[in-house]
């Protein structure tokens, strides 16, 4: 049981953070290879292979942006929770160890 919850709090430790990092490296992606303009005012036309990729760059540049403010709260506090559970975990066996 332990284990998996020690694997929920990894996933809520840095699952957060690969999207940032995916949303981040999309938006780089479009804007450097395929010149699109992405900022956070409005969503300019952004054509990929004929596809207009316009309102899915500037969702992904808004969450490169933005994205440390929104998931930072959630990676702190599940990194701090995950924390106390190993502090407290580590204690009760130290208990239970003893002759």
């Amino acid at each position: 049981m332990a284990r998996l919850i020690h694997l929920f709090f990894a996933l809520l430790v840095i699952g957060p953070i690969l999207i940032w990092l995916g949303a981040a490296a999309g938006a780089l992606t479009l804007a450097n290879a395929f010149g699109c303009t992405i900022h956070e005012g409005f969503a300019n036309p952004c054509l990929v292979a004929g596809t207009d990729w316009g309102e899915a760059a500037y969702t992904l540049g808004l969450l490169a942006a933005w994205g440390p403010l929104i998931f930072a709260p959630v990676v702190m506090g599940a990194a701090m929770l995950w924390a106390l559970f190993a502090a407290v975990r580590a204690l009760l066996r130290r208990r239970t160890d003893r002759p």
